[in-house]
């Protein structure tokens, strides 16, 4: 028999556990899956662990807490797809994540069926022919001639649609007090407070220190869990927007002619109205002046003002116009941006010719975390790793004081021993002093400190309107020392205002004509006036008007305000 190449053995020999998958189209960076690989839950390995966690009194268990690597190493095995119980995810930045397996019976591919499936960072994958497919809508992959002929009529069938696509939702999910607490109180250094408290208390009779440190800590432990705790709920409740909205489903009476999209007064008798959670892609939602977009749509009739700043920071309303019947691919981040819009945007008014006659509608084309405002949600619960870790550097600060008692342990264990064999020392007694060595050589007042520090930067932040749902983060907020921002608009507020005007006049002194003195007061323009030559000036050649005079003018005319409902909407500086 010949034998192949060491390398392709070697190749084939990786790949059978390697899983085949297939991204959404439009994917945020924080969705990216760089490679996944199947693994199946031992069930021996599992009884095992279950023993060693029992006998070592739970240390077994923080110990594969701590360390993923080590947990997946120990309870889990490398396996065929068909076999896997659990998916070990990579992220773009290599970030590992166990996912477990799921079993839902849906019409993902128009037939019911049982799918595997898994999540992953809001993203949800189906196995279909040994490949892991994205849950997406046919929008972003289909023409806009498609998107008119295949859903201008609305949805006949909504609770099929709901099975596959889920809720329109884009709450953050919730995190029980439970879960914060154990996951502040396993940490490493709280777990070294209660050794220090019960060596101290129980063996020692230590109990001053050891009240001190309890109370601290509990103290501690309190006020970090009730900052995290409504700092997670004021951004759950800013997540959460539930209204109500109108919507026609059925066979509606809408028809194609000529490439133009015709809307039968007969469409009223199929109007309903629903939650906006109930929405589900392909709806057909009307359009109403003041309306809070509650999915991504599509604009089918007429025309709407909207405004964007929620997403973009800018002003100035957008003039939405309806999409276009031809062969051009959907794209909502690019040309289809002009007939999309955007969840949580705010339609000022909605334009037609027959206003009131004919409703404008909307195509409903992503809902839920798969929207543009699902998308911010995603990225403040998946932030980008930062290469400045506390914690990493914390432990290795801890373990080289550890190194440092057991040095110390070292050098007095020669005469420990004599005195143990003197029968002056008892071996209980013994290893308590070596316990003890290590609580005196690593502060167990520490973890308190950090954790009071974090607490009261967390409440600072919280007075400041600014909300922190993981405080690790403070420590990495406190070493940067340089912030770049892209313009203040975005970041502070949604317009500016006009503080003055400098016009231009002719100076006696310089003999030529330059800017005067600014002008808060416009009716002081009319006062303050140097006219010179007029001649001089290109612009006024063939109006005779003074330079104050046609700067007026200027301001008054030269804008992109309109009015609606008899209010003047546009850039809040003109």
């Amino acid at each position: 028999m010949k034998v192949g190449n060491i390398d392709d053995q070697l190749l084939n020999k990786l790949e059978f556990y390697n899983v085949q998958f297939i991204l959404p189209k439009l994917i945020q960076e924080e969705g990216v899956i760089k490679r996944i690989e199947s693994y199946r839950r031992s069930s021996l390995m599992t009884a095992l662990f279950i023993f060693l966690t029992l006998i070592t009194g739970g240390l077994f268990y923080l110990v594969m807490r701590w360390e993923q690597g080590l947990k997946i190493a120990f309870l889990y095995k490398k396996c065929k797809l068909k076999r896997a119980t659990h998916l070990l995810v990579y992220s773009l930045d290599y970030e590992k994540e166990l996912v477990k397996l799921k079993i839902r019976n849906a019409p993902i591919k128009d037939v019911r069926s049982n799918y595997k499936i898994f999540d992953y960072r809001l993203y949800t994958y189906y196995l279909d022919d040994d490949v892991f497919k994205p849950i997406q809508t046919v929008f972003n992959t289909s023409t806009n001639q498609e998107i008119i002929q295949n859903f201008c009529r609305g949805v006949i069938d909504p609770e099929t649609v709901s099975e596959v696509y889920g809720e329109n939702n884009t709450t953050i999910p919730d995190k029980t007090t439970l879960q914060i607490l154990i996951d502040e109180i396993l940490s490493p250094f709280y777990i070294f407070q209660v050794f220090s408290i019960v060596l101290w208390a129980a063996f020692e009779e230590y109990y001053s220190y050891a009240a001190v440190i309890f109370i601290t800590s509990a103290i501690s432990i309190i006020v970090t869990l009730r900052e995290a705790k409504q700092n997670f709920q004021k951004l759950r409740k800013m997540t959460e927007i539930v209204t109500v909205e109108h919507v026609f489903r059925g066979n509606n009476p809408i028809v194609i002619e000529k490439e133009e999209v015709i809307i039968q007064k007969s469409i009223y008798e199929n109007k309903q109205q629903i939650i906006s959670k109930q929405i589900v892609p392909g709806d057909l939602i009307e359009v109403k002046d003041g309306w809070t977009v509650p999915c991504d749509c599509i604009l089918l009739n007429g025309s709407c003002i909207i405004n964007e700043s929620m997403l973009t920071g800018e002003s100035i309303p957008i003039i939405k116009t309806p999409i276009q019947y031809n062969d051009k691919g959907y794209n909502p981040q690019e040309d289809s941006k002009q007939c999309t819009l955007f969840a949580g945007t705010k339609c000022i008014e909605g334009r037609h010719p027959e206003k009131g006659k004919i409703p404008i509608l909307v195509i409903a084309s992503q809902t839920g975390f798969s929207t543009n405002k699902g998308q911010l949600v995603r990225s403040i619960l998946f932030p980008k790793p930062t290469k400045f870790s506390f914690h990493k550097d914390s432990m290795k600060f801890v373990g080289v004081l550890g190194i440092m008692a057991f040095i110390g342990f070292c050098v007095t264990i020669k005469d420990q021993l004599k005195e143990l064999s003197d029968e002056n020392l008892t071996l209980g007694q013994l290893i308590i002093n070596a316990l003890d060595l290590v609580t005196i050589t690593v502060p167990p007042a520490l973890p308190t400190c950090l954790s009071i520090g974090i607490s009261l930067a967390l409440g600072r932040l919280q007075k400041k309107q600014i909300y922190c749902i993981s405080p690790n983060r403070v420590n990495v907020a406190g070493k940067i020392t340089i912030m770049c921002f892209d313009k203040t608009g975005t970041l502070t507020e949604d317009g500016l205002d006009l503080y003055g005007v400098r016009p231009i006049g002719f100076s006696q002194k310089k003999n030529k004509f330059c800017f005067q003195d600014l002008i808060i007061n416009m009716k002081e323009m009319s006062e303050k006036e140097n006219i010179g030559d007029l001649n001089e000036i290109h612009i006024l050649k063939s109006e005779k008007l003074r330079p104050n005079d046609l700067f007026l003018e200027i301001m008054a005319s030269c804008h992109g305000l309109a009015k609606v409902n008899g209010e003047l909407i546009g850039d809040p500086l003109e």
